[in-house]
């Protein structure tokens, strides 16, 4: 059942991966272009401040790796993402095993797979994705040191995961605090055991600390960069960062109007949270959001299992530290392993408690799990405009053209950073003009550097005057938005 399920997703990861998404997101594409600078440049970093602002960097080396060997594509940015997810949905089914065996393997599997969030994520090539599957991994870990507390390898390892998890995304940074706060709770409610606790914990910090050496030098050596890294999505007042805590808090049940954007003065997103909740998608389904709130009162009892205790611990810490910033889905990605372990408790409660319900919840899962693809596949004219659809394949056909010796000029008026992306490989012959938020300045272009034969244009309105000038079209690329010249002479 597991195996059938996992192939279904990823056979969903495959189809249509360069529709819908209409193209690669444009911080993706800047991430690719940091792992490509890792790789290739082969420089060692913890934190890399190349392309654009900081980021963490253990997924752009997996990134920038694939990317040298498969070439600068559309798959090999994708294809880094679907392990991640693909592990993930697999570990909410451990997770949910871990806490009671009276769940059947094959409900939190599809209550996993039927997760618009996991799957819109795992398509978008995001380092996000990271942050569920090093929560869901350190949180099983975590829960067989508690079971085998006289084999200290699991607690060496297990601080291994939490340290490795710190070079993956910021959001990570709430696993330690999490972690700190569950250990309180343990030996607050376990006294007569708490010299063997602390040994357990001990044995954790002591592996964290161990791989978390490059991450502490850096610390010493830059320690406001360090302890500023994302700090810039935090807006506005005491109170604004209140309401966003309030509303992170109810994020499965109701998201509101106002997150479903780019943000505003209090509230930062970015295009690939906004790209799945602009068009009116909830982030979870009502259907899940019920479940989840009958896991919820299954899962009051059941705090004696580390796992259940640590997943609360984590969803409160990422609440009140994430969501000062406001829900953005790629911050929150990190607890949605939590939400789905909740649903999956609650339809498994629910099936114990009316036997009819048996039959049906199969049923209702795979419903929601169609409705929500159907939905998501029919989406791509919304998720346009958080996507390089016009970017993405001016970037492959100036990638072709230049492969057969052509000299390209790019001219777009976003989305830069995918044209640059997939066009890497054929940078002397490939010039990338962006003019976001402003008129074309022919000025700017680099035409008698470049000399372009081929000049690929953006069919955006405040171009139309600069175009008008430009010799005959000699392919009009209606679809894909963006209009080719030969430049004669050249």
């Amino acid at each position: 059942m597991a195996c059938a399920i996992l192939a279904v997703w990823a056979a969903a990861l495959v189809y249509a991966r360069d529709q819908v998404p209409p193209g690669l997101n444009n911080d993706a594409a800047q991430e690719a272009l940091r792992g490509i600078y890792l790789v290739e440049g082969r420089h060692w970093e913890v934190i890399t401040f190349s392309v654009g602002n900081s980021a963490e960097t253990l997924y752009l080396y997996l990134l920038g790796a694939l990317m040298h060997v498969m070439g600068p594509t559309t798959l090999a940015l994708q294809l880094a993402c679907w392990p991640f997810a693909l592990a993930t949905i697999w570990m909410v089914w451990k997770l949910t095993a871990r806490i009671t065996d009276s769940v059947p393997a094959w409900v939190p599997l599809l209550t996993a797979a039927a997760s618009l969030w996991l799957f819109h994520y795992a398509r978008s090539g995001l380092r996000a994705i990271t942050a569920p599957f090093f929560l869901a991994a350190f949180t099983l870990l975590l829960d067989r040191v508690e079971r085998r507390p006289q084999d200290r390898g699991p607690g060496f390892l297990c601080g291994a995961v939490l340290g490795l998890s710190l070079y993956a995304y910021t959001s990570a940074r709430v696993l330690p605090i999490a972690f700190l706060a569950y250990a309180i709770f343990r030996l607050l409610r376990e006294r007569g055991e708490r010299l063997p606790l602390l040994w357990r914990y001990g044995a954790i910090v002591a592996g964290a600390v161990v791989t978390s050496i490059p991450n502490l030098l850096f610390f010493f050596q830059r320690p406001g960069e360090f302890l500023g890294r994302g700090s810039y999505v935090v807006a506005g007042s005491g109170i604004d960062r209140a309401i966003h805590v309030v509303w992170t808090a109810l994020l499965p049940w109701y998201y509101p109007s106002v997150y479903r954007n780019l943000g505003s003065l209090t509230y930062q997103s970015d295009g690939v949270s906004a790209a799945l909740t602009a068009a009116g998608e909830n982030p979870v389904h009502l259907v899940l959001a019920v479940a989840m709130l009958v896991g919820l009162w299954r899962a009051r009892r059941l705090l004696d299992q580390p796992v259940a205790a640590f997943l609360l611990a984590a969803w409160i810490t990422a609440t009140l530290l994430l969501g000062i910033a406001g829900p953005s889905l790629t911050r929150l990605l990190i607890i949605l392993p939590i939400y789905l372990v909740l649903a999956a408790l609650g339809f498994g409660f629910a099936r114990e408690a009316l036997p009819w319900l048996r039959p049906v919840v199969p049923l209702v899962i795979a419903a929601v799990a169609v409705m929500e693809g159907y939905s998501y596949f029919s989406s791509g004219a919304e998720q346009a405009e958080y996507y390089g659809a016009a970017a993405t394949p001016m970037g492959q056909m100036a990638a072709a053209m230049a492969a057969q010796g052509h000299r390209v000029l790019c001219i777009v008026s976003k989305d830069a950073n995918v044209v640059t992306l997939l066009t890497h490989d054929q940078t002397e012959r490939v010039g990338v003009v962006e003019f976001y938020g402003r008129p074309l300045d022919p000025s700017q272009l680099p035409m008698r550097a470049l000399q372009p034969e081929v000049v690929l244009v953006e069919d955006a309105p405040a171009f139309r005057p600069f175009t008008a000038r430009l010799p005959e079209k000699t392919r009009t690329c209606r679809e894909e938005r963006f209009s080719c010249y030969s430049v004669p002479g050249a």
